[in-house]
């Protein structure tokens, strides 16, 4: 009887064991999943702006709409490592449940600029007064759920040493970085951002093998 209760409690604590032991992985892969499918673009983006879309109508009906604090862009400055960051938005008051924070949204294009009167949407940043970033993940985890690791493509966030939380939805990134005293929510295109940087080092090359190209021609009319 002894040794059929020792085996029994045995075989327990193996399927325990291999229980605990077979869900760690999934639970990581869960965390880190990240998938970039072309194929089934999520393009709506905060205050309905659409990625890889014209701006213009979407702020002029924002404007209309008593949305922002000014009809026209307004001048932030935001300290970062003793260095004073001067950005140009609309202000508005940025609600996560019952906390209210101060906000700059600020648009770029599909060429890294930002947008002053209409252009095609790359990347929203909304800068945020304060460094409470807890009901602003909170809310970002009951819509897209748990955080993920950003994607290994070449693909970098605006600022990777202050990133606290990560989404990847299909073609969108939405993140939220802590500068210390105050935050950047994003939300970009990461195949734009990748064909961006791609488009921007095959300039660079080109750029470097015409030099190269020309040295040369150079070189052979002033032989040593």
């Amino acid at each position: 009887m002894k040794k059929q209760i020792v085996f029994f409690l045995v075989v327990v604590l193996i399927a325990v064991a291999f229980t605990r032991c077979s869900s760690k992985p999934r639970e990581r892969e869960d965390y880190t999943k990240t998938i970039v499918d072309p194929n089934n673009r999520q393009d709506t983006v905060y205050f309905g702006y659409i990625l890889g879309q014209r701006t213009k109508s979407i702020t002029d009906r924002l404007i209309k709409e008593g949305q922002f604090n000014s009809n026209f862009q307004v001048q932030r400055t935001y300290r970062y490592k003793y260095q004073d960051l001067i950005f140009s938005g609309y202000p508005f008051d940025f609600c996560v449940d019952d906390k209210k924070y101060n906000a700059l949204l600020v648009l770029a294009d599909n060429e890294g600029n930002f947008i002053e009167k209409d252009g095609t949407l790359l990347s929203l940043y909304i800068y945020l007064d304060g460094f409470n970033d807890y009901p602003i993940i909170n809310a970002l985890k009951k819509q897209y759920g748990n955080p993920h690791m950003p994607p290994q493509d070449g693909y970098k966030v605006f600022v990777p040493d202050k990133l606290e939380a990560f989404w990847n939805v299909s073609n969108k990134a939405v993140y939220l970085e802590n500068m210390g005293n105050f935050m950047i929510l994003v939300y970009e295109d990461i195949i734009g951002v990748v064909n961006k940087k791609n488009k921007e080092a095959a300039e660079r090359a080109a750029a470097v093998a015409a030099e190269r190209q020309k040295n040369l021609e150079r070189s052979k009319n002033t032989p040593l």
